[in-house]
């Protein structure tokens, strides 16, 4: 196991005395046991131990949310995630989501291409495994979904004219981003960026404008972001996807 992630792990058992009594219709766990099984049914079906390990909790430690990552051997600079989340207080259910990329914060957003849930109740610990596993065996169709649209972005070569329009259209035609978030995804596309040279902004195509414009956006709050990546996503693999 990653020390990163062991020792983010070890940490989860300073929260082990808040866990409240289980009653005949309510079997609570542990942050540390759910967190624990996450990574052993993870590790069990990619064959390799998480890299990161990141959690956090609300301000009265009752809610817990984390991410796991996963290097991909396909497709290095895009890994795999996988979110959960749980509560002491029985206002969340176990719940796990996964994909390219997920959104698992404090202010209750939980996002990801796939999703499971399995409640407080009684053999919950015996569904919980299976629970995992079935989101798992889903996140790989999708994840190979989201690497094909990467290479027709990438098979879509845009010169400034391109990307003038295409800016003008998410802006103006369907509202998705505002000015300020134009302006400055044309200032990454013309004049470069801190990933150029990492195989991301190399080439003037598709993939680089998406990843421009991802790249604003990334300061935005969680809610606002999740739906500016979904419906930028979602314009991208429309407009270039080959299937």
């Amino acid at each position: 196991m990653e020390l990163q992630v062991k020792h983010a792990l070890d940490t989860m058992k300073t929260y082990d005395a808040m866990m409240p009594q289980a009653t005949p219709s309510y079997s609570p766990i542990s942050y540390y046991d759910l967190t624990k099984r996450v990574i052993e049914k993870t590790s069990e079906f990619f064959g390799t131990t998480p890299k990161t390990l990141e959690y956090t909790t609300d301000k009265t430690m009752k809610k817990l949310f984390g991410t796991i990552t996963i290097e991909s051997d396909t497709y290095l600079p895009l890994d795999y995630m996988v979110g959960f989340r749980t509560s002491y207080d029985k206002s969340l259910a176990n719940q796990f989501c996964g994909g390219g990329s997920v959104i698992v914060c404090s202010n209750m957003l939980f996002c990801g291409d796939i999703f499971t849930s399995r409640k407080h109740t009684t053999h919950m610990h015996t569904d919980l495994d299976d629970k995992i596993a079935k989101m798992l065996t889903d996140v790989q169709p999708q994840f190979d979904q989201l690497l094909q649209t990467i290479e027709d972005l990438k098979a879509a070569p845009l010169n400034n004219s391109g990307v003038s329009s295409i800016l003008g259209e998410l802006l103006y035609n369907r509202g998705i981003i505002g000015s300020h978030t134009a302006n400055r995804a044309w200032t990454i596309w013309d004049k470069g960026s801190a990933y150029d040279g990492e195989g991301v902004y190399d080439n003037k195509d598709a993939w680089r404008l998406y990843n421009c414009l991802t790249e604003v956006t990334r300061t935005a709050s969680p809610v606002s972001a999740f739906q500016i990546h979904r419906d930028l996503h979602n314009y991208f693999k429309t407009t270039y996807s080959k299937n």
